[in-house]
């Protein structure tokens, strides 16, 4: 490997976890006072005034963005929540995931994840372009390296 791939291979490498360092940002809004927080975009991530960083409430604790939503199922009520959290309710794994619980008329999917911006209106269990982008050099590196070795 000469020594421009390595540098490569350490910025890709560290780029998530520069941006971990900096802080997690997380939309943060509902829906009940700002109508737009029921339909973020991927892409509104430049432009959204929810996008915000979260703030360190519980320093022995690893934050990450949250999504409620509840849904009246009588009628048409939908309210969505977007925050950042800090304690799971669950044994803490850093796999993004959402879980749905139904009452009587309510029904609420409570969703979780770790990375910047997670927790707008796309699925969750889709990884970032960032990530996939990293993995894909990551693997062309690597590759070029055998080619090199061998």
């Amino acid at each position: 490997m000469t020594h421009k791939h390595f540098y490569y291979l350490v910025i890709l490498v560290a780029s998530p976890l520069i941006s971990t360092a900096l802080g997690l940002k997380c939309f943060q809004c509902n829906s009940a006072e700002s109508p737009d927080c029921a339909t973020l975009k991927s892409n509104d991530t430049d432009i959204s005034p929810h996008l915000k960083d979260c703030e360190v409430n519980q320093p022995d604790h690893e934050p990450f963005c949250r999504k409620i939503v509840t849904k009246i199922l009588d009628g048409e009520s939908v309210r969505v929540i977007r925050s950042c959290g800090w304690i799971l309710q669950e044994p803490a794994r850093r796999n993004d995931t959402c879980r749905s619980n139904d009452s009587d008329y309510v029904l609420r999917t409570s969703c979780y994840c770790f990375s910047d911006a997670c927790n707008r209106a796309t699925p969750l269990g889709a990884a970032p372009l960032s990530t996939t982008l990293l993995i894909v050099s990551l693997a062309k590196v690597i590759i070029r390296s055998i080619d090199i070795v061998f």
